[in-house]
């Protein structure tokens, strides 16, 4: 019967077992990648000086003043409102760490295997992105929840009443609001979303549907004027892992040039040359925002951004000393933020309640 030295009590007392020293693997995150770092914490975001909320004007009507008229015509011009206002409200989220100076000072010299205090940050940073990638892809419960949650990409981008419906601007406020971002979608059509429901993923049910909702959401001015979206369209489409996978087989299933790769074309998916990926927060099993519905969301980032509180984007505060513990340390960081959309319209979303998970 063979032996192994994990099984000799001398060589278990007499022996260290091999270490891997100053580094580690973090397994703590459950989701494959976050659209929250590589599109709000990159970018799509700004900064406010401060005032109790964001708001902002909406031209909702033109003058309705066009008409045809003869020699030596009488006209009136008459004055209209064409302006309404928008505001969205700041929400705040922290997260937090702390450790004790002793046991900080024991974690040094030869017998450190790994830093516990750089173990402690990326604990608290992991917090932090996880946290923020499921408040981008959540809705607030009601305009009364306390304390207030951000308004995330569910909350302006309203789904279909029917799993089957056709696509249109059919997206109202949303559910515990009587108005989104202080503007009546049922009064003013055009501060509704676009969405559309689909049964399953082919060339006869959902890609008509999803090319007609690409279509239909870009606007452009008849004139140039001092709009508030500061660059060109940037469009991604998001939805789940199994749509994803059934539009790679449409992708795979309409192209014969595999050669030896079988997975040639399981990588990179495009619809009419707009890119779509899958987003696990909206997929995994245990995410707190999953969405059995398989949405698709389309998303063009230059109308949706984070606005935050110049100098409170997730700030560091110094480091706080409890009461009767003199070598404890805590550390928070804080956040006041909260998202806006410029233009409901130019996003929409997809969902069905037949496509099995």
């Amino acid at each position: 019967m063979p032996y192994y030295v994990d099984e000799i009590s001398d060589v278990i007392q007499s022996t260290q077992p091999v270490f891997e020293r100053r580094k580690w693997q973090d397994l703590s995150h459950t989701n494959q990648r976050y659209t929250v770092t590589s599109r709000v914490f990159q970018g799509a975001k700004y900064g406010l000086s401060g005032g109790t909320k964001l708001s902002w004007r909406v031209q909702t009507s033109m003058t309705n003043s066009y008409q045809h008229v003869g020699v030596g015509a009488v006209v009136n011009a008459s004055p209209a409102e064409q302006l309404d206002d928008c505001e969205v409200p700041w929400t705040a989220s922290t997260v937090s760490r702390s450790w004790f100076l002793d046991e900080v000072d024991h974690n040094t010299g030869p017998e450190e295997i790994v830093n516990i205090l750089a173990v402690n940050i990326n604990a608290m940073y992991g917090d932090l992105t996880t946290g923020e990638e499921n408040a981008l892809w959540s809705s607030p419960a009601s305009s009364s929840e306390k304390p207030r949650k951000p308004y995330g990409i569910p909350f302006w981008i309203q789904k279909a009443s029917s799993g089957t419906a056709a696509y249109s601007l059919g997206g109202g406020n949303p559910s515990g609001f009587t108005t989104t971002a202080g503007l009546d979608a049922s009064t003013v059509t055009q501060w509704k979303n676009g969405n559309f429901g689909y049964a399953d993923v082919s060339q006869t049910d959902l890609c008509p549907k999803l090319a007609e909702a690409m279509e239909k959401s870009y606007y452009e001015p008849p004139r140039s004027y001092a709009q508030l979206e500061d660059s060109k369209p940037q469009f991604v489409l998001y939805t789940t892992y199994p749509v994803w996978e059934a539009m790679q087989n449409l992708q795979t299933s309409s192209n014969d040039n595999l050669g030896t790769d079988i997975g040639r074309f399981r990588n990179t998916v495009t619809f009419k040359g707009v890119p779509m990926t899958w987003v696990p927060a909206l997929t995994n099993a245990g995410s707190p925002v999953r969405d059995t519905q398989h949405p698709i969301y389309g998303m063009d980032w230059s109308v949706f951004k984070m606005f935050f509180k110049n100098g409170w984007d997730w700030k560091m505060l110094d480091p706080e000393v409890p009461n009767n513990q003199p070598t404890a340390r805590k550390v928070y960081m804080w956040a006041i933020r909260n998202y806006r959309v410029m233009s409901r319209r130019q996003l929409f979303v997809g969902h069905t309640t037949t496509f099995a998970q």
